[in-house]
């Protein structure tokens, strides 16, 4: 994919990732049931950050999906 959409995309993209606002202070604000689905060797958004959601969202579920990293549908579909 990142071949496909070439370095100056990726470039684009991670610079947008950087620059956005903080949204973390809305988390308890959501009133749907959230599942919060991370991978356990996730370097890019490590568990900690994943947990900081799920423990920040009413209703949320945090599950972490073992031997995986960022790109949880590509490494562990099934799950």
């Amino acid at each position: 994919m990142t071949r496909r959409a070439g370095a100056l995309q990726l470039i684009a993209q991670n610079r947008a990732v950087i620059g956005r606002r903080d949204y973390r202070s809305l988390l308890p604000s959501i009133t749907c049931p959230v599942l919060v689905a991370c991978g356990d060797s996730d370097l890019l958004t490590p568990p900690d950050r994943s947990r900081e959601i799920a423990a920040a969202v009413p209703q949320a579920r945090l599950v972490l999906i073992p031997r995986c990293g960022h790109l949880l549908t590509w490494e562990r579909p099934a799950e």
